[in-house]
C-alpha cells in the first residue's frame, strides 16, 4: 500500500485526505504498516469509521488488502495520533 493509494482511499470513501501518510519498511508484500496523521480528533474519527476494514484490490495476490485502522499515541504521550 502506497501512501497515495491510501490518500486515493481515503477521498473515495468521502473522509478527509490525511495531512500526513508515513509508512513504516514492509516484511513482506502482504501486509504494509504506518501512520496517518489528521487535522482533527473528529475528521480522524471520521476517517477511521469510514475506511476501516475496507478491502483494497491487491496485485502481488488473489486476496485484498483488509484496511485497519487503530488509533496510535502522540510523540508526547499526552496527545494521540490518528
Amino acid at each position: 500500500m502506497t501512501e497515495d493509494r491510501l490518500k486515493e482511499l481515503f477521498k473515495e470513501k468521502g473522509a478527509i485526505v490525511p495531512t500526513s501518510v508515513t509508512t513504516f519498511p514492509s516484511k513482506s508484500d502482504r501486509s504494509s504498516a504506518g501512520i496517518c496523521e489528521f487535522p482533527t480528533t473528529q475528521s480522524a474519527s471520521e476517517a477511521l469509521m469510514l475506511c476501516n476494514h475496507t478491502p483494497v484490490v491487491c496485485a502481488q495476490g488473489k486476496a485484498p488488502y483488509i484496511v485497519k485502522l487503530a488509533y496510535a499515541g502522540g510523540r508526547d504521550g499526552r496527545e494521540f495520533r490518528y
